[in-house]
């Protein structure tokens, strides 16, 4: 008799639906027996926190060959998050845990690739103990047959040595001695630390002791709640009140094997502190030369003594003060945004049903593309358009970040450039858009957000329907 997975339907709607699904803002990349499993727990009890379909995706590592439509598929929809942030007015993310992203050569630059403004959480537990648990973990999985701990280790760099090499040669090799028996490779933090900040920026990292998360688990869990931006509501207080998960309770460790293993690990637990020591420096040093400008209810609220850079390029001038203009601006902006767009809709519709069959015949890929946007003061959504690029889109963006990395380009100006909605078109698309450098786009987004208003608007709409038409200024 054939057995059907009692999940199939999900998973067909899940992989239906994947378009329409968000992509994770956090991850929980290690270390494993490190408290993954309790935090991610912890986190998707927060009503603002939406879960993975399953806690360990494990795409970047082990099913990297089922393709990004397969991840995107066990995430939340972003109705979910719409509801979320413009009913309820709250803010809505979701994530993922697999801890052998720490530790798999390929996972950081799929990552990097992938979501580059990603936030990364680590939990580093002492290597010793981790390494001990690891071993009692893979026993009672089934996956470990050797006897006894010592002898295990003894073997470690004959079962994963040649492995590590096949894996460097082979994107595509999957390697089971690799994820389970690396007791000791694993401790090594600081050359797997070392890998992940070189690809993605420091701020982007938030590395919590494990003893710590396990002494309080209130306090560790605030803090990652604060490094992912939702407010921490009735949060429990007392430690009893955290079910710690995916626990065992190996024998008491050989004094010996904890003598030996503790000078083993003695000299890579220094390069590690004096990097964490580096890295805390660099951090510092970068917040204090940071501009920050909080923004004001009103222009006036500025003082004169509050910290701006001016610049000019082209006639172009903008500085980093954030000027707000009247409400009466903001709600006659949205009346003409709203407006505008049913009636752009009615009136285009019989062309926007030619274009999409045209699309369909073409190649006979998807008609339609969701690309994920980050919006108003630093808002995800997705924007929905006809795909006027290849059919793998999705994938290929996926291998071309410096396509989707818009917002570190504008440096210290990306404040200011998250304090107004994006739009289909501005003034440096009407002002030769093809004939300017990247630094001049910036510095008329720059010069918009200092001088908009209703009339403004209305003028670049014209003039984008102009610059359309007979494809001049473009």
């Amino acid at each position: 008799m054939t057995t059907i997975d009692k999940h199939v339907f999900e998973k067909a709607f899940r992989a239906t639906t994947h378009p329409l699904r968000l992509m994770p803002d956090f991850i929980i990349i290690g270390t494993m027996r490190g408290g993954t499993t309790s935090l991610y727990s912890y986190l998707t009890e927060h009503p603002n926190i939406g879960p993975a379909y399953m806690k360990e995706v494990h795409f970047f590592d082990v099913y990297f060959s089922k393709g990004l439509h397969w991840y995107r598929a066990q995430f939340p929809s972003s109705v979910q998050k719409y509801y979320t942030e413009r009913v309820q007015k709250q803010n809505f993310i979701t994530g993922e845990a697999s801890p052998y992203y720490l530790f798999h050569p390929h996972a950081p630059k799929r990552i990097a690739k992938t979501l580059p403004q990603v936030k990364l959480i680590m939990l580093l537990r002492n290597p010793v103990n981790r390494a001990y648990s690891h071993y009692y973990h893979e026993v009672a999985g089934g996956h470990e047959k050797i006897g006894t701990f010592e002898e295990a280790i003894a073997c470690e760099e004959e079962r994963i040595a040649k492995e590590a090499e096949l894996l460097a040669k082979n994107e595509q090799y999957i390697s089971y001695n690799h994820r389970h028996f690396s007791y000791l490779a694993r401790g090594i933090y600081v050359d797997q630390l070392k890998v992940w900040m070189n690809l993605f920026p420091k701020e982007q990292f938030l590395i919590l002791k494990s003893e710590d998360f396990y002494a309080d688990p209130a306090a560790g869990l605030k803090q990652v709640l604060d490094f992912v931006n939702v407010p921490d509501l009735s949060l429990k207080a007392q430690k009893e009140e955290y079910e710690q998960l995916n626990t065992t309770t190996p024998p008491r460790m050989n004094p010996a094997t904890r003598k030996r293993l503790s000078e083993y690990f003695e000299p890579h637990n220094s390069r590690l502190y004096k990097y964490l020591k580096y890295i805390r420096l660099a951090l510092r040093d970068m917040h204090m030369e940071q501009i920050t400008v909080t923004l004001p209810k009103r222009a006036e609220e500025v003082s004169a003594s509050a910290a701006k850079k001016v610049v000019s390029l082209h006639g172009v001038v903008s500085t980093s003060i954030i000027r707000e203009p009247s409400m009466i601006y903001y709600a006659s902006k949205r009346l003409i945004d709203i407006s505008l767009s049913l009636l752009g809709i009615l009136v285009l519709l019989p062309v926007l049903l030619i274009i999409a069959a045209c699309i369909k015949l073409d190649d006979g890929g998807p008609i339609l593309h969701f690309r994920e946007i980050i919006g108003q003061r630093g808002r995800r959504f997705f924007a929905l358009k006809f795909r006027t690029m290849r059919p793998d889109a999705d994938e290929y963006l996926a291998k071309h970040p410096e396509l989707m990395r818009e917002l570190p380009r504008y440096g210290e100006w990306a404040h200011k450039r998250l304090s107004v909605r994006p739009g289909i078109t501005g003034l440096w698309q009407i002002s030769g858009r093809q004939h300017i450098s990247y630094d001049e786009r910036v510095l008329f987004d720059m010069r918009y957000i200092d001088s908009r208003s209703c009339i403004t608007d209305l003028a670049i709409l014209l003039k984008t329907l102009k610059v359309f038409i007979i494809h001049t200024g473009a």
